[in-house]
């Protein structure tokens, strides 16, 4: 509680909800959205707590616009290979939304688009992970499917294709995400 009174009275945010987190070298990252002073509307935020105190508050929502020139919703937190990862997507779109994923140990690293040409019009929370080199994606529990993915550096996408479906999920089987 301290920490959301911290960023109430310190940071003027407040009303927080949908939160993450992760731990990596004793420091608690979490990802939120909230109001604030400065907004009349929710933001994303990224929260860095070091030796138990808030040690930095990014504005996702600004700082990540700025890259992508789209709004950030649903910011999540995980650790993979030893890192800090962010994924995010764009929201509700009349069209289609877009699904990002960052590295962001020591500041924002390339920020990946995530394309699956089978998608649904809204896309939110794959579960990505990483195995033997590769980068991969829990899509669906209903009807069970992993995507994997291949990057593209020069246009910053990482293209996803199904490579586990309900049928062979075994060859997955006893893997931990």
């Amino acid at each position: 509680d301290y920490i959301f009174c911290e960023l109430k009275d310190k940071y003027g945010i407040y009303d927080v909800f949908n939160p993450s987190f992760c731990i990596l070298d004793n420091i608690i990252y979490i990802t939120l959205r909230g109001f604030s002073d400065k907004s009349n509307h929710n933001q994303s935020w990224l929260v860095k707590i070091t030796n138990g105190k808030v040690s930095e508050v990014l504005n996702l929502s600004i700082l990540l616009y700025n890259l992508i020139y789209d709004k950030v919703a649903d910011p999540k937190v995980f650790v993979a290979n030893g890192k800090v990862f962010l994924t995010f997507n764009t929201g509700w779109s009349e069209t289609y939304n877009k699904i990002y994923l960052c590295e962001i140990n020591n500041g924002i690293k390339s920020i990946f688009e995530c394309k699956f040409r089978s998608r649904q019009r809204i896309e939110k929370n794959w579960a990505f992970f990483f195995k033997g080199g590769g980068i991969f994606a829990l899509y669906s529990l209903s009807k069970f499917v992993i995507l994997e993915g291949k990057y593209d550096y020069l246009n910053k996408v990482i293209n996803f294709d199904v490579v586990i479906h309900e049928i062979n999920y075994k060859a997955f089987a006893g893997l931990t995400i």
